[in-house]
């Protein structure tokens, strides 16, 4: 298939400028929410706000992460997390901070999820319950 006749082209493809424009569209519109809920009467101190900026530079440190989670993870065992899965878990990170905010959004949870989904999609790696950080683990009473 022609990669100019793809949707991936189609809706994936952006210039600078309108990564940008995405990009605070996104926040302006996360602010709005945050304003509007302190606005209604929550006794709650309003926490101080990211600018685009901030949250762009807080964005390539969590991408960052991304890379050594999934470099660690190859350097264990190269047959659980390949190049193909690192760039993908990487793509759905990125693809998903271009439509929702760090500020409404978990970027560790979602750091591990586009992991687990990579994995799922891109070959044969499963992020196990024993290479997750020992913060993202859950242990259950009982015999599951």
């Amino acid at each position: 298939m022609d990669f100019g006749l793809s949707t991936h082209h189609r809706k994936w493809t952006f210039t600078r400028k309108e990564l940008d424009e995405k990009r605070r569209a996104v926040q302006q519109a996360v602010v709005a929410r945050l304003n509007e809920a302190g606005a209604a009467g929550s006794s709650a101190p309003t926490p101080e706000l990211l600018s685009v900026e901030d949250e762009a530079l807080l964005r390539r440190w969590n991408e960052k992460k991304l890379q050594e989670v999934t470099r660690a993870e190859n350097a264990e065992d190269a047959s659980r997390c390949t190049r193909r899965v690192m760039a993908t878990a990487q793509l759905y990170f990125k693809r998903f901070f271009l439509q929702a905010s760090l500020m409404e959004a978990d970027p560790k949870g979602m750091m591990l999820a586009a992991i687990f989904l990579a994995g799922k999609v891109g070959g044969p790696f499963v992020l196990s319950a024993a290479s997750a950080p020992p913060h993202h683990r859950v242990v259950r009473p009982g015999p599951y």
